[in-house]
């Protein structure tokens, strides 16, 4: 299958699924998946949704709240976070929901993730040595490995666990998400990567960032990570940043 094909094909797949999820009546289909939504309704008679925001810290501590929304802006967030396509676009989303503090900044995460590293022992001149020399615009097979990057993923009816003994010992704990189907991008020291994966998995280990789980239907990660590792049946492309391109 030619690239323009495999790039369309993967386009007409992420619009399916992120019609599915934008669908404000998946938690009506049966009593289970109702408890499982955990919906309730406000004093006005609406809707409401519980959803988990799960902060990942720089200094290895995390932080779980529960936020609750009416179903409309629930369906209105999502469609909004699927159409942003970075970090930039998505913390002030979160922010207009009450979801995330008004004064997280993207640099705040960043410089966060590069706190993290060095206490991994990962500067960015011996990241840059590692680094896998891809070549320039190319697609590849889908297992993706990044290092210091900026991370956007989004995952449908799927879900995430945190493994290791404890965030503070970063090199043995990690975070794993996934599901039915994920959209992962990148953008790290030398190169920027995008993953289409149905269905997918992804370990994060020096994440500073957040998560947010919709119930049952789509679960983001938006943040900087020290170490992402991404496997699936899917598309990848890599593409190096304009500076390092021959």
């Amino acid at each position: 299958m030619g690239k323009i094909a495999r790039k369309s094909l993967a386009i007409a797949i992420i619009a399916i699924f992120f019609g599915l999820a934008s669908m404000p009546a998946i938690g009506e289909i049966n009593h289970l998946n109702l408890e499982s939504e955990k919906i309730g309704w406000n004093k006005n008679h609406e809707k409401v949704v519980e959803i988990e925001v799960t902060q990942y810290k720089s200094d290895g501590s995390i932080e779980v709240e529960k936020v609750k929304l009416t179903q409309s802006d629930v369906s209105k967030l999502k469609s909004e976070l699927i159409n942003a396509k970075t970090i930039e676009e998505r913390l002030p989303l979160l922010k207009k929901y009450g979801i995330i503090p008004q004064e997280v900044t993207p640099e705040d995460l960043k410089k966060g993730m590069y706190a993290k590293a060095e206490s991994m022992g990962l500067s960015k001149e011996r990241i840059q040595k590692i680094v896998p020399q891809y070549g320039t615009k190319t697609l590849i097979p889908p297992i993706l490995i990044a290092f210091l990057s900026r991370v956007d993923a989004v995952y449908f009816f799927g879900n995430s666990l945190r493994i290791g003994l404890s965030p503070i010992i970063d090199l043995l704990y990690f975070i794993a998400g996934w599901g039915m189907f994920g959209v992962v991008s990148t953008e790290g020291l030398l190169v920027s990567h995008s993953f289409v994966g149905m269905p997918s998995i992804t370990w994060l280990a020096g994440f500073v960032g957040y998560s947010i789980k919709f119930p049952l239907t789509m679960h983001i990660f938006t943040g900087y990570s020290v170490m992402i590792f991404a496997v699936g049946t899917g598309i990848h492309d890599v593409s190096f940043l304009p500076q390092f391109q021959k």
